[in-house]
């Protein structure tokens, strides 16, 4: 790819929370979505750099996780209830799950498409509405912030166990195959 600037146009972000995982379509956000890809590595100490207090020896890669921040301005209010209700399984509006459950299982895939420029799309795979979710209400137009934490999901192929966090698929809410 050539060095130049790079406008990828509006990203059209969608949820699977229609019947059997269908996608819906949220909206569009003011500024373009960000991601923040965020590496969870342990560093690894040793006594020739100091030991404990010195610098690491080596990095030990533990995860990796995404942060999707969506400050919305165009979207539809009915698929902003479903991730308010931090749960694909859905809850009514306003109630929450038992303190204590376990929610591992319970999670959104997200589909961000670029409008105008083909192949720039990355499909979510298990993504979490962990974050507080702020949206005004009054007399001005509403914003809604969501942000939404995307953690590896893992699969099997030929018994060998893989990791993604995104992958360019949009035609389905399928699992990775490769």
């Amino acid at each position: 790819m050539s060095i130049a600037v790079y406008a990828f146009g509006p990203c059209n972000i969608s949820i699977n929370t229609g019947t059997s995982g269908a996608w819906e379509n949220l909206g569009y956000t003011a500024d373009g979505v960000r991601v923040r890809e965020e590496a969870i590595q342990l560093p690894v100490p040793g006594d020739e750099n100091g030991g404990a207090e010195g610098v690491p020896i080596e990095f030990q890669h533990l995860a990796e996780q995404h942060f999707l921040t969506l400050e919305l301005t165009r979207f539809d209010t009915a698929i902003l209830q479903k991730l308010r209700s931090r749960f694909k399984s859905g809850i009514t509006a306003g109630m929450t799950k038992s303190p204590g459950t376990l929610v591992a299982t319970d999670y959104f895939r997200v589909l961000l498409q670029s409008d105008t420029v083909s192949g720039n799309h990355r499909r979510y795979l298990k993504a979490y509405a962990t974050q507080p979710i702020e949206e005004t209400i009054g007399t001005k137009y509403s914003r809604p912030m969501v942000v939404l934490q995307c953690l590896p999901f893992k699969y099997v192929v030929s018994s060998v166990n893989k990791y993604a966090i995104w992958d360019a698929v949009t035609a389905d809410d399928t699992d990775p195959t490769t």
